[in-house]
């Protein structure tokens, strides 16, 4: 059997496995972030050329999302695995709990000190981070959590806890607390397999010899000895983590006295050592790092970059969803406009009708004054002339067409408010930009300018006089040539009233089309069309980075569940995966062909220290049965898909669609969308 130092020797050549393998995925990564970055800039670029659109902030806040994706990513990931391949030589445990939960005794007594670091009962002992070696581990004490005004030790603390390679988590038989939950369930999220302490508090009297010491002791060994009442305090902190939504359940613990234990050490007291089962915590550390420490040093790696990209792809589908809701939005304006248009366009037509035999029959009032008052006069043309000007022809067409137009404003502007109040109000997080609307008194003053809509032209007939000497001369009666000139000058009207009208009919149909109808109408839906297919684009681009991102997330994990599988010697008879999706400390899924046994799922679920869920599939029913697994044990619900884009090159684009009344949690969509390459929609 190999010694506890042939063991560490092992693990720092797992590690370097670790290393290589995060390595390679770091910079697949890199080159997909910076890809994402280019297809929003190019989104970007079309969004700059709509007339009717200022510069979308959802496309600002997309690029500014994805700098900071990246440097989150790229920087602070390049960082971390830096500094763990510094420290790839040493296997590393960091000791975790609140303020004054023991864990400055515990440094104390694995490090043989003098107690000189042990808090006195006062609040924020430990204000930094401290490292010392026990048996070859490197050990950090870091500065307790929740304390009042701890806010940074606490981030101190958290910060410190991502480069170790296991956790030691201290807690209190005094009445554990939710917010202690709280800290571990962050810990669990790192990925990081934890041992639980419960640090039995039982006040020693320092004097050895006294009275109170020996009470002391009896009080301490039925403390210590009450293991029903110590694992029903575990028990209720574990119903902590349910109610805060986390899952603790793998994590094993084991109890002790550890003021005894040092106590012991300063006494040389092997009693009050046994007394204290602080041979338990030891056994504990050693036996995980001597049983899982090569394993354990490899996922510390992988989870180095694991655990960003899966926070990329959760961002990047999220993205994609509220684009994709944004993008709904404008459709729904576009069918409501389409809708209105129609509606617009016969009323418009009725009006105009309307509007035309008005003044036709106006005209023809005017024509009959005018062949009654005036058929034996030479200035009959003047006079009509006059009749039409009394109309107010020009400003009769002005005020129709104003008409027509402000309907039209007024239903832009209601759709365009409507649109800025569905995606400001649509629970995503997408900005509405603002649509610049024509203003409608721009064609209404060039209506004006329409004119010689009236352009007349001159009445040709002889005088009157005449008339009256040709009818002495030939003996015609004179009502006869009344009556002839009488016609003769209403057709003469006539034909001026139908060039009027002609003009004027014209005229106004060419302002309706060209400036309501084309400028504000078509633009309007040019610039909705155009902004919703910009954002099909953007949704599509954001969708395909996060499958990259996703395809190589599952493939770092198919690295590390064939390590685990190897490491528990399970053979390939029982594991044939397909797709895998994880949620790092908390969930990791796969889809296996063959049947795993159960015994081996949990070895496999306790090595990685995550719930491991397997979805059986069959060679004709694969789809199926993982939608059927998806829906009963991940979801709770069924669910549908849509095809959102369809692409022949570069493939299509699926959405999943949730039930809106379902409560689930963030966990459940991140998994869903991994599983099926897909962001999730909530109806």
């Amino acid at each position: 059997m190999a010694t506890f130092q042939e063991e560490l020797t092992a693990c720092r050549e797992y590690a370097e496995q670790g290393y290589q393998l995060a390595d390679e995925s770091f910079d697949k990564m890199k080159l997909d972030l910076h890809t994402a970055q280019d297809r929003l800039l190019n989104a970007d670029s079309k969004q700059g050329t709509l007339s009717r659109l200022e510069k979308d902030p959802h496309f600002e806040k997309q690029l500014r999302n994805m700098k900071k994706l990246q440097q989150q990513t790229v920087d602070g990931v390049g960082e971390n695995l830096r500094s763990l391949k510094d420290k790839m030589g040493e296997f590393t445990i960091v000791l975790y709990g609140r303020t004054m939960a023991g864990k400055s005794t515990l440094m104390e007594i694995l490090r043989r000190g003098d107690g000189s670091s042990i808090g006195k009962g006062a609040q924020r002992t430990t204000l930094d981070v401290r490292a010392y070696h026990w048996n070859g581990l490197k050990i950090f004490d870091v500065p307790g959590t929740c304390s009042f005004g701890g806010e940074q030790d606490d981030k101190l603390a958290f910060e410190a806890a991502k480069d170790a390679d296991l956790a030691l988590f201290l807690l209190t038989d005094d009445a554990p607390q939710p917010y202690e939950a709280e800290r571990l369930g962050e810990l669990k999220k790192l990925g990081k397999p934890v041992l639980g302490i419960v640090n039995v508090k039982q006040v020693l009297s320092p004097d050895r010899a006294s009275a109170k010491r020996k009470l002391d002791l009896r009080q301490l060994d039925k403390k210590i000895h009450d293991q029903s009442r110590l694992e029903e305090i575990v028990r209720q902190f574990k119903q902590f983590s349910v109610e805060k939504g986390y899952n603790f359940e793998d994590v094993p613990f084991v109890y002790s006295h550890l003021q005894s234990a040092f106590f012991s050490q300063r006494e040389n007291d092997d009693e009050l050592y046994r007394l204290s089962n602080f041979s338990a915590v030891e056994n504990f550390i050693l036996e995980k790092v001597r049983s899982d420490g090569k394993f354990i040093r490899i996922k510390t790696f992988i989870d180095a970059v694991a655990r960003p990209m899966q926070a990329s792809i959760a961002a990047l589908y999220a993205q994609s969803a509220d684009t994709v809701l944004a993008w709904k939005s404008y459709i729904d304006k576009i069918n409501q406009l389409n809708n209105w248009r129609r509606g617009f366009t016969e009323r418009t037509q009725t009006a105009y009708n309307t509007f035309m035999d008005t003044l036709s029959r106006d005209m023809n009032t005017k024509i009959n004054y005018v062949v009654n008052n005036y058929y034996e006069s030479e200035y009959a043309g003047d006079h009509w002339k006059d009749a039409v000007d009394s109309l107010n022809i020009n400003e009769r067409c002005q005020n129709f067409i104003r008409q027509i137009g402000e309907e039209a404003s007024t239903k832009m502007h209601e759709l365009s408010d409507e649109l800025v109040q569905d995606l400001n109000y649509s629970g995503t997080n997408f900005i509405a930009p603002q649509i610049y609307l024509p203003d409608t008194g721009t064609f209404l003053r060039d209506v004006g300018k329409l004119a010689p809509l009236l352009a007349l032209t001159p009445v040709g007939w002889v005088g009157a006089a005449a008339f009256g000497l040709f009818s002495l001369i030939f003996g015609d009666s004179k009502e006869e040539k009344i009556r002839e000139a009488k016609n003769e000058l209403r057709e003469k009207l006539g034909e001026s009233r139908d060039e009027i009208l002609s003009n004027v009919g014209d005229s106004v149909i060419k302002v309706i089309n060209e400036e309501i109808f084309g400028k504000q109408i078509d633009g309007f839906y040019n610039t909705l069309f155009s902004m919703a297919d910009m954002l099909e684009n953007l949704s599509y681009a954001q969708n395909s980075v996060a499958d990259t991102l996703n395809h190589q997330y599952g493939e770092l994990n198919f690295q590390l569940l064939v390590r685990a599988a190897q490491y528990s010697q399970i053979g390939s008879d029982e594991l044939s995966i397909s797709t895998i999706a994880r949620i790092v400390g908390e969930e990791f899924f796969f889809v296996n062909s063959k049947r795993l046994s159960e015994s081996n799922r949990q070895k496999l679920s306790e090595l990685l220290g995550e719930k491991l869920s397997v979805c059986k599939v069959g060679d004709e029913t694969y789809f199926d049965d993982v939608v059927d697994y998806v829906q009963r044990n991940i979801l709770g619900c069924e669910f549908g898909f849509d095809k959102f884009v369809e692409d022949e090159d570069n493939g299509d684009m699926y959405l999943i669609h949730l039930p809106g009344s379902g409560n689930f949690t963030d966990e459940e969509i991140q998994l869903t969308q991994q599983i099926f390459d897909d962001p999730v929609i909530l109806n």
